[in-house]
């Protein structure tokens, strides 16, 4: 993971097929090919994310 300050996503960006939230999954060093999460799971991911991997601090 870079050391850039991870950049929360606010859910109302989360829409489905934006750019954003693949931005926001690279962050992470996620894989973002053929995402198929709905914007209530992409909430919980966003959500949940900056916790289980200690960036919680953004």
């Amino acid at each position: 993971m870079s050391e850039n300050p991870i950049q929360h996503v606010v859910p109302d960006e989360l829409a489905v097929e934006t750019p954003i939230f693949i931005s926001y999954l690279e962050q992470f060093g996620l894989p973002t090919d053929n995402i198929i999460a709905s914007t209530e799971e992409r909430n919980v991911i966003s959500s949940n994310l900056p916790t289980l991997s200690g960036a919680e601090n953004f």
